[in-house]
């Protein structure tokens, strides 16, 4: 006990080479797709986060331009209309952040987004109705994917750890 010294006395260790090497390699490993513990993020996450994200963009696109559609055009219901481009917006930003969390490999985002994705299906289908057949067509295919992308045996094991 004798040979302590008092707490923040002491000087702090100087840092070697060795050391900022293994700290360079951390980060390194981790890297912008890493998971921050070393291991990578797999592809198909990656590229989920990215259909996530394309999916973020668009709603949150279309949720404003329904808002400020329905307040120029002063519609019947105009409560309705600008809470619905609301409402559209803010799955738009839900979105964004689950495509982070896939990005980042984060056990959360995984049924969040598989919930989200089923949600789509119904509502793409709806919208291959005449006007808007490409639209429906298109977040059909996009909720499709993502879902196989989330629920490849490799994202599971990812998002398992």
């Amino acid at each position: 006990m004798a040979n302590r010294r008092p707490i923040g006395t002491g000087r702090a260790k100087p840092a070697t080479r060795a050391d900022a090497a293994e700290k360079a390699d951390k980060a390194e490993r981790a890297g912008p797709q890493g998971r921050g513990d070393g291991r990578r993020v797999p592809a198909t996450l990656r590229a989920a986060a990215a259909l996530s994200a394309v999916e973020a963009v668009a709603a949150v696109g279309f949720g404003a331009w329904l808002a400020l559609e329905s307040l120029v055009q002063a519609p019947r219901g105009l409560a309705i209309a600008v809470g619905t481009g609301v409402f559209v917006v803010a799955v738009g930003v839900g979105l964004g952040v689950l495509g982070w969390g896939l990005f980042r490999a984060r056990h959360w985002s995984r049924g969040l987004t598989v919930v989200l994705q089923l949600l789509m299906l119904p509502i793409g289908y709806e919208l291959t109705s005449a006007p808007t057949t490409l639209a429906g067509i298109g977040m059909i295919v996009a909720a499709l994917a993502t879902l196989a992308l989330v629920l490849a045996p490799a994202s599971t094991a990812a998002l398992r750890d």
